[in-house]
């Protein structure tokens, strides 16, 4: 078959863009849940373009390893009360000549102790007696054994203390403990510079600084994405590239120019919103970035069978598959699209080993792994990835709210907000935000918007809608033009042409690989999710353009009926891009401590944002406040930063007063975003510490009336000196009195009254000391400085003489010694 048989020279007929609500065809049929589609014939003739890998990274290599284990005295990480191990397993290659690249590895957060013998796990640290530290660093020495054996020194680090510290919801700071994960990342990699540099230690000329890829997994990929962000001028390492296994995103960061796979599973229980897909996005539009940023997205993966210590079986303490559902037709136990632990990990350590080799060896011949190309690699088995990518030697086109768009026949199209929920004209209008890994939740969410897209619809084929460049695009020398595009899951099937247009008007469509044909991803909520996939369009044998002068690129339908979203196109050209000599400034917060002061004070408290690099141009970023206790957002701004400013700062409000508070310190985390790719975030969460300086208030207790006669209330008057701004309780009960005197008895107060203190009358009288549950609270608030306690008394006809009756008051935070003090009752005739 001629090379251009599948070039379609058509005239389409322009019209201006269609901007409204969302887009929604009717639903068709698709395949049922959990079944593999049936490929039609062409559908067997375009999969079978699929080509095998030349060098299947997944094959060990020539090199026998040698395994060690190094652990230290505990360090100090920022945000946490103890220290934290700093220990480490290391396999490495024996017989390697020379210094060797370094590859890192940080797990996740997980449960900290396990009892041996039993299914129990707690966190907590240390561990408690009997109990033993769960080993995760353990958990990734498939991928350690791989490495080393082709050449590579490999280290998984423990993170144990660090998790029996970070509680969620207890101990868990605002950017969830990932500056502390960084900061003991970079203390490993300061230990290893120091062995490397050392002539008398075992790994002097053996481990090459200059060649550092960091692996993390969930919070230690976000992590060890973090340490690249903001590599130190004296740090004695140079980070080459990162590999995130299931990562979190919860500051939407990406590390300026160093080269990021990002693996995705599919069936992911723990993060099912896939948040790991930002990196890609966030690093899509950083300014002058050149880096190579792949999302594989790994069909029937899980969060935990990534380490061998979170999966049931091979971990030593007790594991689960975190795919909740057993019976998902997609995801579940006997799914057929679900992959073993065995199968998952085999497809880790193959892609992981490729990655690394892509950026310690700038290999192009893994690159067809993760740069959307279709390739099958043996190792990996016959598991489904797919691969898209940004930046490398992409020339990127992104979609953006301000594009020109035209649109021809059955076709519409709207340009949308890179957001799964909010106002109106959003991307992910109606959708659950698990489903949208692409897209933040709205306004309700501290995070930066994803990208945004141009949402298209059609009810016809030969439908087309076509973005207009602002400047002619050279494609010349491109090989393919890459689009990444969701299939929206009411129309399962579609099948798309791709239109270029040049200066001088012709227009010409391509059919891309596989036909055109993209299908939407399976399963019921939360999957079915709206990913990108790569819709691949070769150049190769173009004429009816000129390929050197491209102003339009576009879609055309080739279905009756279908909806998507285009995030982006790029002339993709081979190979690797040489490393970025650009540099892209970096914003961070610090933390604020500061005296509350008094209500005269103003009424706001200050913070500073600091940027170590140069600005080329003033730049905006966004800083919310957010009120830990319930989530709520104080305030919602934006700080302009100027170039040749290395500091800026912003108030956020705070209620000073003159009263005592309840807790003495109160917080507020401060968190700040960057909107454009001019900037990003280092450590972009920051703690307000407002210590109280209003002493307590003095505390009063005494009888209202020293002696009371039968019949009538016994009282006790509480008061505090000075108003206070917290709900606070005084407690009491009665306690033996001192004195000489008779008690008084459980029959000389009313049985009802007993009762309605949850106390049992007892049917023999005893003194009321004697009733352990006779006691209460008195409760105090801004609005109330005064209480009165009352026990009431029965009147009788016995002679009882006087009698008495003792509460001990007690106040942890008000009253340091408790105080007791004593009432007299006297009969009617005294």
């Amino acid at each position: 078959m001629p090379q251009t048989s599948w070039l379609h020279r058509v005239v389409l007929p322009v019209a201006a863009v269609t901007l409204g609500a969302a887009l929604v065809p009717p639903a068709s049929a698709g395949p049922a849940p959990g079944q593999r589609p049936q490929d039609s014939s062409a559908d067997r003739a375009a999969t079978d373009a699929t080509r095998a890998l030349s060098a299947d990274p997944g094959e060990p290599g020539p090199y026998g390893t040698t395994s060690s284990h190094y652990s230290l005295d505990p360090v100090r990480v920022p945000n946490l009360p103890m220290p934290v191990e700093l220990a480490g397993h290391v396999v490495a290659p024996t017989g390697a000549p020379g210094p060797r690249p370094l590859v890192l590895l940080l797990h996740g957060w997980h449960q900290s102790c396990y009892l041996p013998g039993t299914d129990q796990w707690q966190v907590a640290w240390p561990c408690p007696q009997g109990w033993e530290p769960l080993p995760s660093h353990l958990g990734y020495r498939y991928i350690q054994r791989l490495l080393a054996s082709q050449g590579y020194v490999t280290v998984s680090i423990a993170a144990n203390a660090l998790n029996g510290q970070d509680t969620p919801g207890v101990q868990d700071s605002p950017d969830s403990n990932v500056t502390a994960r960084a900061a003991l990342v970079r203390r490993h990699l300061a230990l290893w510079g120091r062995w490397a540099a050392d002539p008398t230690s075992p790994w002097s000329g053996r481990v090459d600084m200059d060649e550092v890829t960091l692996v993390g997994h969930s919070r230690g990929g976000e992590a060890v994405n973090r340490v690249a962000i903001d590599v130190p001028a004296s740090a004695p390492y140079a980070i080459n590239g990162l590999v995130l296994i299931a990562p979190t995103d919860f500051g939407r960061q990406a590390a300026p120019n160093v080269s990021t796979v990002t693996l995705l599973g599919y069936c992911d229980g723990d993060l099912t919103g896939l948040e790991g897909q930002g990196y890609a996005d966030v690093g899509r539009d950083l300014a002058g970035d050149s880096a190579l940023r792949s999302s594989m997205l790994v069909m029937g993966a899980n969060h935990n069978y990534f380490n061998t210590e979170w999966t049931p079986g091979p971990a030593a303490a007790f594991a689960e598959d975190d795919w909740r559902d057993p019976d998902d037709p997609v995801c579940g136990t006997d799914a057929p699209t679900r992959l073993s632990a065995a199968e998952q990990r085999k497809v880790a350590a193959t892609y992981v080993a490729g990655a690394v080799r892509l950026h310690a060896r700038r290999d192009n011949g893994v690159l067809p792994m993760f740069d959307g190309s279709t390739v099958r690699v043996p190792s990996a088995g016959e598991a489904d990835v797919r691969s898209t990518a940004v930046g490398g030697r992409r020339q990127m086109i992104p979609v953006r709210q301000d594009v020109t768009v035209r649109t021809s026949g059955p076709m519409s199209a709207r340009t949308c907000d890179g957001r799964s929920s909010g106002p109106e004209g959003v991307c992910g209008e109606g959708v659950q935000p698990e489903r949208t890994p692409h897209w933040p939740v709205g306004d309700q969410s501290p995070y930066r918007p994803g990208p945004p897209a141009l949402e298209v619809a059609w009810t016809g084929a030969a439908g087309s809608a076509t973005l207009r460049l602002g400047e002619p695009l050279d494609l010349s020398g491109s090989t393919s033009v890459d689009a990444r595009v969701i299939v929206g899951t009411a129309t399962p099937r579609v099948r798309l042409g791709l239109r270029l247009q040049d200066a001088d008007g012709a227009s010409v469509v391509l059919e891309p690989r596989d036909e055109g044909r993209l299908r939407a991803l399976p399963g019921r909520y939360p999957l079915g999710k709206l990913l990108a996939q790569t819709l691949r369009t070769p150049l190769t044998g173009v004429t009816e353009v000129d390929l050197t002068r491209i102003t339009g690129v576009g879609v055309v339908s080739r279905t009756e009926r279908g909806r998507i979203w285009l995030l982006d196109v790029a002339g993709r050209r081979p190979g690797l891009a040489p490393p970025s000599t650009s540099s892209v400034p970096v914003v961070g917060l610090m933390d604020v401590k500061e005296p509350e002061g008094s209500a005269a004070d103003p009424q706001e408290v200050t913070l500073t944002l600091r940027t170590r690099g140069a600005l080329r141009e003033p730049t905006r970023v966004v800083v919310r406040a957010v009120e830990p206790a319930g989530n709520s957002v104080v305030r919602r701004t934006s700080v302009l930063l100027q170039p040749g400013e290395p500091t800026a700062t912003f108030t956020v409000p705070y209620e000073r007063d003159d009263r005592d508070d309840f807790p003495d310190t109160s917080k507020l985390n401060v968190l700040v975003f960057s909107t454009t790719g001019t900037v990003v975030t280092g450590d972009y969460a920051a703690v307000v510490t407002i210590r109280d300086d209003d002493p307590a208030p003095d505390v009063t207790v005494a009888p209202v009336d020293g002696t009371v006669v039968e019949g009538t209330d016994v009282r006790w008057r509480i008061g505090l000196s000075e108003p206070i701004d917290s709900f606070e309780s005084i407690g009491w009960r009665v306690v033996r009195a001192d004195g000489g005197l008779p008690q008084l008895r459980s029959d000389d107060v009313p049985a009802r009254w007993l009762r309605s203190r949850g106390v049992t009358p007892p049917q023999r009288p005893v003194p009321l000391w004697q009733l352990d549950d006779l006691r209460g609270n008195v409760d105090f608030h801004e609005d109330r400085q005064q209480a009165v306690v009352r026990i009431p008394t029965r009147e009788d006809d016995r002679a009882e003489g006087r009698e008495l009756v003792a509460l001990r008051f007690e106040s942890e935070r008000f009253l340091p010694e408790p105080l007791v003090r004593v009432a007299v009752v006297r009969d009617g005739s005294d």
